[in-house]
């Protein structure tokens, strides 16, 4: 079975206006356009495009083990953290035995499954924290600050005592006066400093004035991705997308603790038993090259893989068992037969694997794990 799909974009307030309408060759909005989503995701199924008027649900056909999405970023979403599966059927049952509903804003745990997620970038840069910098390198940077105030001074006692740095994330988002302090003099500061951390700060301060979660960052690796280039967050992986363009694949989950830079439901406790605080140098992920233009992104999940096709003269198949998602980011891939111009996305049943790839394209396909990418012919 071959399907033709779309969606409606979702207008968080952080996405673009121009990037999602430019890759679709129609005019920028008005409104924000921050994800397009291609899946069975019950938050916002794909609708499938039929020569008649009748609005028909991708999920009429079955549920997807994943999402995929293009997201586009013009500020910062908030920081973030995804539970491993066994945190997530604990929480889930936890809090359905208080009798929290699932549509409450102070609810955690929407349901028992995890949320890795991987993102290859489509704009020339996509920056992304994610991850916890070591204490030295952060303190490192705030020494020179200290004279600014107590609030520096605390901080900078707090991430150089050797305590696990869960306890100054639970100390900066905790309200304290010395905490705010600090948050304002890292502000201050940044004003007359260079490098990524500074610069992350500057950034997060114009959009999210006195957030803690300013803070959180600054004590973060702060990741630029170029075009092509891709990043796997696995559970309990502190992180935000900062601003960019891209291909998001995860595993389809609602379950998100925040910690900050948002107007939405922060739950200190629940987050620092979630995340985890041990330091992280790269959360990079590498691709497997087949052929020329042709390469498959596997992270270490279950539920997902991603293979990328970009070249002038495509000539490949690709395998697969169980659903697949396709979606054309440039030119034009011919998919089975199926043309599918830049912007547009198709729903391939098992049926139709091995599929044949041909065209002048970048097209990415998302299924299992088990997908195969020989090389070209």
């Amino acid at each position: 079975m071959y399907l033709d799909i779309s969606n409606t974009p979702h207008p968080y307030a952080w996405g673009s206006r121009s990037a999602i309408a430019t890759l679709q060759g129609r005019p920028s909005t008005d409104q924000p356009e921050a994800e397009l989503w291609l899946g069975t995701h019950p938050g916002g199924p794909s609708r499938i495009d039929t020569p008649d008027t009748a609005w028909k649900s991708l999920d009429q056909v079955g549920r997807l083990p994943f999402l995929l999405k293009l997201l586009a970023a013009d500020s910062a979403l908030s920081l973030q953290v995804h539970p491993s599966s066994e945190q997530a059927r604990q929480g889930f049952d936890r809090e359905d035995r208080a009798g929290i509903a699932l549509d409450a804003p102070r609810r955690n745990f929407k349901d028992r499954m995890h949320k890795p997620e991987m993102l290859v970038a489509l704009s020339d840069r996509f920056d992304v924290l994610a991850g916890f910098r070591t204490a030295e390198r952060s303190a490192e940077s705030l020494a020179a600050e200290t004279s600014r105030g107590k609030g520096m001074q605390a901080l900078l006692e707090s991430v150089s005592s050797g305590e696990h740095l869960g306890e100054t994330v639970r100390w900066l988002l905790s309200n304290d006066r010395k905490a705010a302090a600090a948050i304002d003099e890292l502000v201050e500061a940044a004003q007359q400093r260079t490098g990524s951390d500074w610069q992350t700060v500057r950034e997060l301060a114009v959009v999210y004035p006195n957030d803690p979660g300013i803070a959180v960052a600054f004590l973060m690796n702060r990741i630029s991705l170029k075009r092509g280039e891709a990043l796997f967050v696995g559970a309990r992986v502190v992180h935000a997308y900062l601003k960019g363009f891209g291909v998001e694949l995860m595993a389809a989950s609602d379950n998100v603790l925040r910690a900050g830079l948002t107007p939405k439901h922060v739950d200190v406790d629940a987050l620092l038993d979630t995340a985890t605080f041990i330091p992280t140098s790269s959360l990079r992920l590498a691709s497997e090259t087949t052929a020329a233009g042709i390469e498959v992104f596997r992270p270490p999940v279950t539920e997902y893989a991603l293979a990328r096709f970009d070249g002038p003269a495509l000539n490949s198949t690709v395998s697969f068992h169980g659903p697949a998602i396709a979606v054309c980011t440039r030119g034009k891939a011919i998919l089975n037969g199926h043309v599918l111009q830049q912007g547009q996305a198709a729903y391939l049943s098992d049926q139709e694997s091995p599929a044949s790839v041909t065209g002048n394209a970048e097209l990415f396909v998302a299924a299992g794990q088990s997908m195969t990418v020989p090389t070209s012919k």
